[in-house]
């Protein structure tokens, strides 16, 4: 075994004595002061001691939902990864834009998709723009790390704000 070879097994070994203890099917606890998507109580406390307001609410299939609103619209947070409804592992924020004036398209997708970093938009069959931020969980975030994912989505949507005003056609 060469030296290149002897440190990529050294390095591949140390990792995996530092990897979590788990298995990929089953839920992490989530740590003691920490954020975590399989306790949608403590996202609503973080999003409402940081000044949102935030209401946990369900899905029509009963998976969790937190309703919030951020920059001048309303948006949800879903649960994702879920195991039989609990014990999830990340966090998507989504807002949706109806096609009111007819104004979007793919190519709107397109563009806000290859300037954006923290975030993706889609385009549904109805033509409703939907802008998402997922974020992992696994392990919990600080109070100070989830209050930063929280501004990252408030200036994503503050950003589709400035791209819708620069993008709709003003009708006469």
């Amino acid at each position: 075994m060469n030296y290149q070879n002897a440190k990529a097994f050294l390095f591949a070994m140390l990792a995996g004595l530092a990897a979590p203890a788990y298995a990929a099917d089953e839920p992490v606890a989530c740590p003691d002061g920490l954020i975590c998507a399989s306790d949608p109580a403590a996202i609503v406390a973080a999003l409402q001691e940081s000044g949102y307001r935030a209401k946990l609410d369900k899905t029509e299939k009963g998976e969790p939902i937190i309703e919030s609103a951020a920059a001048g619209y309303n948006y949800t947070i879903y649960l994702m990864g879920c195991k039989e409804k609990k014990a999830c592992s990340w966090l998507s924020f989504q807002s949706s834009f109806d096609n009111d004036d007819g104004n979007n398209s793919l190519e709107w997708t397109n563009e806000w998709n290859s300037d954006h970093y923290f975030s993706t938009m889609s385009l549904t069959k109805t033509k409703t723009l939907v802008v998402a931020y997922d974020v992992t969980m696994v392990g919990g975030l600080n109070k100070t790390n989830f209050s930063d994912v929280v501004v990252t989505w408030s200036d994503v949507l503050g950003e589709v704000r400035t791209f819708f005003n620069t993008h709709t056609v003003k009708k006469k």
